[in-house]
């Protein structure tokens, strides 16, 4: 199934934009991603994996990003970000 190339995404910093991608290997595209408890301010784009907006709040936070390919295989992952 797919699994997460990225262990982890660059950290933020309060109200300067932020853009990153979680990216996906080994499985059958397309993907669709999902995230729980993104850092205030920020977005995920279900169809592309891209993370961006502006962090709103300081703070670390442990981000539980999905993603299911074609096949329905689901791979989860927790990712910690920090926001300054």
């Amino acid at each position: 199934g797919a699994t997460f190339l990225n262990t982890s995404l660059p950290d933020g910093r309060v109200v300067v934009a932020y853009a990153a991608t979680l990216e996906v290997g080994n499985g059958v595209g397309p993907y669709i991603y999902g995230a729980d408890d993104l850092p205030p301010g920020l977005s995920l784009d279900g169809l592309t994996g891209a993370v961006s907006g502006s962090p709103t709040a300081p703070g670390t936070y442990f981000v539980l990003a999905s993603c299911t390919d074609r096949g329905e295989n689901e791979n989860k992952d927790i990712n910690n970000w920090d926001t300054e």
